[in-house]
């Protein structure tokens, strides 16, 4: 199936395939060298929305991000047994701007036992307990902004932005933000400008889903990164 999976992660001896189109997630494990199904819930399969895109490994737990759904799970995989966190939703809905975007893409970032992704449709990050499951909205910019994109540089998170608008440089700790205008904002467009950003030695490397240049950043050292890619995941 073409798009049939978004991502993949492996832990100790099995490998994870995430499904974007596909009805389950599916599990490979190398030692018996087979195939396992993971039957997902009803609701999330008689669908032809996107399902899910990012991943992230804790623990022994996955963690597994809704693309067109408000959902993110946790996989067990001792057992493969998944819980689904979606009392997130509530406290969002009022946050949203456009109802036809994905909620999350691949991009997110776990610093202790705290997993932090952003929002697509949103001008905010969830902040969500790995081990207890408690979540936390950080409404952040403008309130027409969505991103695409997390890193962190060991002291502050950066933000790309999802369309147009601002590169935002976030200190959770200090509750400071700081914004980059690297695009003239326009509500009417469908262009997506950004797939992502990474922190690498001390530059923000932005990647484009086309060609621009970036506008107004002279206190930060900024690289777009121009060519062909799927994605690249950082490991935070």
């Amino acid at each position: 199936i073409s798009g049939a999976f978004s991502s993949m992660s492996r832990i100790h001896n099995k490998i994870y395939l995430v499904p974007l189109y596909e009805i389950a997630i599916f599990c490979f494990d190398m030692e018996k060298r087979e195939f396992k199904k993971i039957e997902l819930e009803c609701k999330y399969t008689d669908t032809d929305k996107a399902l899910f895109m990012g991943v992230r490994n804790y623990k022994d737990y996955l963690f597994i991000m809704g693309s067109q759904f408000p959902v993110i799970i946790r996989l067990d995989t001792k057992d493969d047994s998944m819980e689904y966190i979606t009392d997130w939703e509530k406290d969002i809905e009022r946050y949203i701007f456009d109802r036809n975007d994905a909620y999350f893409r691949q991009q997110c970032v776990i610093l202790d036992n705290k997993l932090f992704v952003p929002f697509c449709n949103a001008n905010a990050v969830l902040e969500l307990n790995c081990d207890n499951l408690s979540t936390k909205i950080h409404v952040i910019g403008l309130d027409v902004q969505g991103y695409s994109g997390i890193s962190f540089d060991g002291e502050s998170f950066w933000l790309s932005p999802r369309k147009s608008g601002s590169l935002v440089k976030w200190n959770a700790e200090k509750e400071t933000k700081d914004y980059f205008k690297i695009g003239e904002r326009n509500l009417q467009s469908e262009r997506l400008s950004y797939a992502g950003i990474a922190c690498c030695d001390g530059e923000k490397l932005l990647f484009p889903f086309q060609e621009e240049e970036i506008h107004g950043i002279q206190s930060q050292k900024i690289s777009v990164l121009k060519g062909e890619y799927s994605f690249c995941q950082e490991n935070n």
